[in-house]
């Protein structure tokens, strides 16, 4: 689970500790050390450090701890509980950019996808003039990939008609169809056909053999970039896909769309559940901070990063900044790597140079996204 969490692959390391459980229940009839309990749930909230360790030769950089966001955490909880219960099928997480929403909802999901019979598509609006239905494409299209927990041989599943409506929003998806593709919606009619292609796909995704049920999370990030057709989409998935263990969780930054946007609606209607993501707090900025630094120095990050960035936790920049300014690295390769070394007081900071700033770098802002 360890060796899981400091590779940066944390699904793997919570299902992992599923495995584990399961062994010990048929094989012992024991639960798992109250120890092995708690290195869980520090995964799982991602509050544990990874200093480097002499001799494991790998640098490891910190893992940056989900400060202050426990309320907004456990509210994603419930929501995804509640859409699963076919009592609300939506939930929205809004905020301005740079103040965690994909990261919380990502951090989430990973102990989602760690329970059995759970899949999590994922799909993203580009930052360009979108395609129609683009998240939901790009959802789609990872969820029947090469390589994806569903696969290819999963699409085979679906009936020629609903593969052919997909693929006007997906156009390999009409492989091995015959003779049939289709081309981009333009009319009402054409829409409404890929909602319902949409709908049946994910409702064919619930399925399992033995009459048992696969639960659906689908993520949308960056909603706000989001065609009008993809929001009229959510609207009638909400209402037709209740009776099944759907959950649809989107990330959003509206505060510079216009007033009138269909996005406001959406946001605001009682059937949304809503989390509206606020900046960190003085505290939450100081464990963010002190996750990429030695306590001496986050006394000077913390309050860097609220005065450049407004307690925003995406602090990449004021640590690159920091480093510079502060930081002192000597070029000592442990296997290879660089080992990095603070200075004691501001005027050895000097001493610093280009190439050791790059290897501090590399070493300790990456996890800072």
């Amino acid at each position: 689970m360890q060796l899981y969490s400091l590779s940066e692959r944390r699904s793997r390391a919570l299902a992992q500790y599923v495995e584990l459980k399961r062994a010990l229940k048929r094989e012992l009839d024991a639960e798992p050390l109250e120890e092995t309990a708690r290195l869980k749930q520090r995964i799982l909230q991602q509050s544990t450090s990874t200093p480097y360790v002499e001799g494991s030769g790998e640098a490891i950089g910190p893992m940056i701890p989900m400060a202050g966001r426990r309320e907004e955490y456990e509210r994603l909880g419930r929501g995804m509980e509640s859409a699963l219960a076919g009592e609300g099928l939506r939930t929205i997480v809004a905020g301005e950019p740079g103040v965690g929403k994909t990261r919380l909802i990502r951090s989430f999901l990973d102990g989602a996808s760690s329970q059995g019979h759970t899949v999590v598509l994922k799909g993203s609006c580009l930052d360009v003039l979108p395609e129609s239905f683009q998240p939901l494409a790009r959802a789609l299209r990872g969820a029947f990939s090469t390589g994806s927990e569903l696969g290819p041989e999963t699409l085979t599943t679906l009936d020629d008609d609903t593969r052919f409506h997909l693929s006007t929003i997906v156009p390999e998806f009409a492989d091995g169809v015959p003779a049939r593709r289709g081309r981009a919606p333009s009319t009402d009619t054409e829409r409404k056909r890929v909602f319902e292609a949409v709908e049946k796909t994910l409702t064919t995704l619930c399925g399992l053999p033995g009459g048992k049920m696969r639960r659906i999370v689908v993520l949308l990030d960056d909603l706000q970039r989001a065609d009008p057709a993809t929001l009229k989409l959510l609207r009638h998935l909400h209402q037709s896909l209740r009776p099944f263990p759907v959950w649809i969780v989107c990330a959003c930054a509206r505060e510079r769309l216009n007033p009138n946007h269909q996005l406001h609606g959406l946001v605001d209607d009682p059937a949304t559940n809503c989390i509206r993501l606020g900046r960190l707090d003085s505290d939450s900025v100081y464990e963010v901070a002190a996750s990429l630094v030695p306590q001496g120095q986050a006394n000077e990050l913390a309050p860097s990063s609220t005065a450049t960035h407004g307690a925003c936790p995406t602090c990449s920049p004021s640590a690159s900044t920091f480093c510079a300014t502060r930081a002192c690295s000597s070029q000592t390769p442990v296997v290879g790597l660089w080992r990095n070394r603070w200075p004691t007081s501001r005027s050895s900071s000097r001493t610093s140079s280009r190439s050791s700033l790059a290897a501090t770098n590399t070493c300790h802002i990456p996890r800072a996204d």
